[in-house]
C-alpha cells in the first residue's frame, strides 16, 4: 500500500487465520473463518473510491506475486480512525499500484504485506531502490506475523539496498512518539506463549541518510486495523496497532 499526497491525474485471501503449528505452516480453519475473499457484513469499510486531488492522502498498496491483501477492510479501517483521531484535514484515499506503475512514484510512502513468499524481478528491485533513495517510504508487515513472508521481505530488502540492514528503532525515535506515545505495546496472546512477556515496540527500519526510508514490523499490524478476531495470530492488538498505523502516517506527512 501507498501512503501519500497524491498530485497526479486521477479477509485473507490465499492466507490462513487458523491455529498453525508452524509459524510458516498453514493450519485449517477456525470456527468464524470466511472463504478467501469474503469480507463480513458486521465489519465497517470506510473507502473514498473517486479520483484523487491534489489534497488527498491516498493509500496506496503494492501489489505483489504474493497474497497481497490478505486483510481486505484494514485499511479503509486505519484510514478513519486516523481521521477521527488526529489533526489531519485531508481525505484519506486507497489505490492499488505495483512497483512497475510509472504512477507509483507518485506516492510517497509504499505499505505492504502479505502471508506468503515473494520475490521482486531485478527490475522491480531496481525501482523500489531508487524510490527509496529518492525519499520514497516503504511501510510493510508481515500478516499474522509469518514467517514465510518474514523471511522474503529481509531477503528481499537486502538484495533492494545492499549496504543497509534492517535495524530495531530506538524507543526515542521520532516515529513512535509523532502523534501518540508510543512506549508500550500489547501483544496477542501467541506472541506472548512463543516470545515470552513483553511489551515493547518491535519496529524495524532501514535509515538513509538520516532518514527512515523501511519501516516493518514483523509482527502483524493489519489484522489489528481490521478489528476482527485473529487468536493465532502473531500480532500487535487493534488499540495499538491503529496507533502505530496512524504514526506512520503521520510521520510520512511530516518528514
Amino acid at each position: 500500500m501507498w501512503l501519500g499526497w497524491a498530485r497526479a491525474p486521477a479477509g485473507c485471501p490465499g492466507g490462513n487465520r487458523s491455529g498453525a503449528t508452524d509459524r510458516g505452516e498453514p493450519g485449517h480453519l477456525h470456527p468464524g473463518q470466511l472463504p478467501a475473499g469474503a469480507v463480513p457484513e458486521h465489519r465497517k469499510v470506510y473507502f473514498e473510491a473517486e479520483a484523487p486531488s491534489r489534497d488527498d492522502f491516498v493509500f496506496a498498496q503494492l501489489v505483489h506475486e504474493g497474497d497481497w491483501d490478505p486483510d481486505p477492510s484494514a485499511v479503509h479501517n486505519l484510514l478513519k480512525y486516523a481521521r477521527d483521531n488526529s489533526t489531519l484535514e485531508v481525505k484519506f484515499k486507497r489505490a492499488n499500484v505495483r512497483l512497475e506503475d510509472p504512477a507509483a512514484v507518485v506516492y510517497p510512502v509504499l505499505y505492504m504485506t502479505g502471508h506468503r513468499e515473494f520475490v521482486w524481478s531485478d527490475e522491480q528491485a531496481r525501482r523500489l531502490a531508487q524510490y527509496l533513495k529518492a525519499g520514497g517510504i516503504l511501510f510493510a508487515d508481515s500478516c499474522c506475523g509469518r514467517m514465510a513472508f518474514d523471511s522474503a521481505f529481509r531477503r528481499e530488502m537486502a538484495r533492494v539496498l545492499p549496504d543497509h540492514r534492517l535495524e530495531r528503532l530506538p524507543a526515542d525515535h521520532p516515529l513512535l512518539h509523532c502523534h501518540y506515545d508510543i512506549t508500550q505495546v500489547d501483544y496477542t496472546p501467541r506472541v506472548r506463549e512463543d516470545f515470552g512477556h513483553f511489551n515493547t515496540p518491535e519496529i524495524e527500519g532501514i535509515t538513509i541518510d538520516g532518514r527512515v526510508a523501511v519501516i516493518y514490523s514483523k509482527f502483524d499490524l493489519g489484522n489489528g486495523w481490521e478489528q476482527f478476531p485473529h487468536p493465532y495470530s502473531y500480532g500487535v492488538k487493534d488499540e495499538d496497532a491503529l496507533k502505530i498505523g496512524t504514526n506512520v502516517i503521520v510521520y510520512a506527512m511530516t518528514h
